[in-house]
């Protein structure tokens, strides 16, 4: 009996053993199965590393072990560019000067930047063609040197810019080196040289001995330095470029001497005073008069008779509001408007609330960039 059950046990651990190496085998062939179908789901197989390689190669390295890439470093943001506004002052194809603000890169030497814009050449003429405007300064101008002692801009040119041929040349010339230098309020007063030297009259009469500024040269006007005796004062009016776009623009007028407390009523009476004509034109109302003004601190207050709200539509109310405060914008140490109307506050006919106090705006005629 004995015999029997250790013969029987022996049979027992045969098929144990025969069995553990069958399953052994199956759970093998399942697994690589498992691997041919994660393989078909994944881009990399498994036993494949992809090792990071800054030039691009990749390879097997024979271990069983997934490798990461090292992590790329994101790139720094670039800086943005710092801007400013500047005014540049071109002119038009009827010989207008025409006063433009342009956004441009932060620099050093940005009053020079500014006459460097009014030089004809491709660039220039290109950035400003498509609004029907065009530089002032002769081709081949250079600024040789400019110098600012106290509030005195003293420029140098070569001998180019004297490369003009009619008297309207001259005068746009000149009145757009003054008007273009004294933007800035560094600078009250300009003395122009050519070569190194003062010219006295130009060919066409212009006097450019002494220090010009905006008392004494004259802007969209038939001559630039001033007569004897009398005063002047800028107003700003629309001209009409190419049917297309009315920009504002300085015009000088000449005047007999008045006290610093009428100068706000003599500016709205030349406003309104019908100067519409084939060139220029106001949109101030021609009745519109002045009751009082005051000045206190930086902030100039307009009281209006009530024909300032004699018309209609709301582009000529934005042009209104434009005129006063550009032109009001010459009176020294005002900074801040309000406008009144018969000594009350509130709105245009458009909806303008004219009875907060406002800053008086730094640019003109903005050009798309």
């Amino acid at each position: 009996m004995k015999r029997i059950l250790a013969i029987a046990m022996m049979i027992l651990m045969v098929c144990s053993l025969s069995g553990c190496w069958f399953w052994g085998n199956k759970d093998k062939d399942d697994d690589v199965n498992s691997d041919l179908v994660s393989n078909l789901a994944s881009p990399t197989p498994k036993a494949t590393i992809t090792p990071y390689n800054p030039g691009g190669a990749t390879g097997n390295t024979g271990t069983n072990e997934t490798s990461k890439p090292a992590p790329t470093q994101k790139p720094s943001p670039t800086p943005a560019k710092q801007t400013m506004t500047i005014t540049v002052y071109y002119q038009d194809s009827e010989g207008c000067v025409i006063p433009a603000a342009r956004v441009m890169e932060k620099q050093i030497g940005v009053a020079r930047a500014s006459i460097n814009a009014t030089i004809d050449n491709s660039v220039n003429r290109e950035s400003v063609s498509y609004y029907g405007l065009y530089p002032i300064l002769p081709k081949d101008t250079e600024v040789l040197g400019i110098n600012i002692k106290g509030k005195t801009a003293i420029i140098d040119f070569n001998n180019k810019v004297l490369n003009y041929s009619s008297e309207q040349e001259e005068r746009n010339i000149i009145s757009a080196i003054v008007y273009s230098l004294t933007e800035f309020d560094t600078i009250d007063d300009v003395r122009i040289l050519v070569n190194g030297y003062e010219q006295g009259k130009l060919k066409y009469g212009t006097d450019i001995s002494g220090l010009l500024d905006r008392s004494n040269c004259m802007i969209n006007n038939f001559k630039v330095n001033l007569s004897e005796g009398v005063q002047k004062s800028d107003i700003y009016v629309y001209k009409s470029v190419n049917n297309k776009y009315n920009y504002l623009v300085p015009v000088s007028v000449e005047h007999t001497a008045i006290d610093e407390e009428d100068v706000p009523a003599k500016l709205v009476a030349l406003l309104s005073s019908e100067y519409s004509n084939d060139v220029f034109f106001s949109e101030l109302p021609a009745s519109c008069r002045l009751i009082d003004s005051t000045i206190r601190d930086d902030l100039l207050e307009l009281d209006f008779n009530s024909e300032i709200k004699n018309y209609t539509g709301s582009t000529r109310e934005k042009r209104i509001i434009n005129q006063i405060y550009h032109t009001m914008k010459q009176i020294d140490g005002v900074n801040k408007i309000k406008i009144l109307i018969e000594g009350a506050t509130g709105r245009l006919p458009e909806g303008t609330n004219i009875s907060q106090t406002v800053y008086l705006p730094k640019d003109i005629n903005l050009l798309d960039n």
